[in-house]
């Protein structure tokens, strides 16, 4: 009966073998295990014009649903699918406005 284990080398084996290579080298095997990537840097002018685009549509559908949902309570109608638009597009807005978490420009920290 052949050795079942040939060819295969033992996991104590591969972790020495990692613990041997350098931070970098250690880095781009991780990457490659785990298929996380760096983010590259945005892109130019064109994202922020398109940023703009995106915010000013959810502020028209805040304000649009705020006031349809005025104009609806006063009616006395029901106005759950309207409370549901302004929520979303506030909650929408609240996360493109937020400061991001990890720019130290954006956060006020150093």
């Amino acid at each position: 009966m052949a050795d079942q284990n040939a060819g295969h080398t033992a996991p104590s084996d591969v972790m020495k073998a990692f613990e041997n290579l350098s931070d970098a080298d250690k880095l781009v095997v991780v990457r490659g295990l785990t298929g996380l990537q760096a983010l590259p840097p945005p892109p130019g002018q064109d994202v922020v014009a398109l940023w703009y685009v995106i915010v000013g549509a959810f502020v028209v559908l805040l304000l649009g649903s705020g006031l349809v949902l005025y104009f609806e309570v006063k009616a006395g109608n029901p106005t759950s699918v309207f409370e549901a638009l302004a929520t979303g597009a506030l909650g929408a807005l609240a996360g493109l406005l937020a400061p991001s978490p990890v720019d130290p420009r954006r956060t006020g920290s150093k």
